[in-house]
């Protein structure tokens, strides 16, 4: 089943990602400029209609770009797991792919 993930300031946290990067940080820009909800009309048919939810193919698709424009190597088989991890140290990875912290 394709999942679809919704990203949401948390109102009550003191903490917001979006205030910890800068408006003029390359992946602030890059969110602002690119639109990729065509993917989920796209990959709509590689997905069952039961069980668990899957990634977000938009944050799927995010991940890989970082790993990609970041150079880092993905060990076969695995991935979205290294891009995931590294995403963690940095404020506007996490922002681009709607992670929260």
């Amino acid at each position: 089943m394709q999942g679809k993930k919704v990203y949401q300031e948390q109102l009550f946290n003191s903490f917001q990602l979006s205030e910890r990067v800068p408006v003029t940080n390359f992946y602030r820009r890059l969110k602002e400029a690119l639109n990729l909800d065509f993917l989920y009309e796209l990959t709509r048919d590689f997905y069952g209609s039961s069980g668990q939810k899957s990634i977000d193919p938009v944050v799927f698709f995010k991940l890989c770009l970082v790993g990609y424009l970041e150079n880092l190597p993905l060990p076969a088989g695995r991935h979205h797991q290294r891009p995931q991890a590294y995403r963690a140290l940095q404020y506007a990875f996490g922002y681009f792919v709607f992670y929260r912290l």
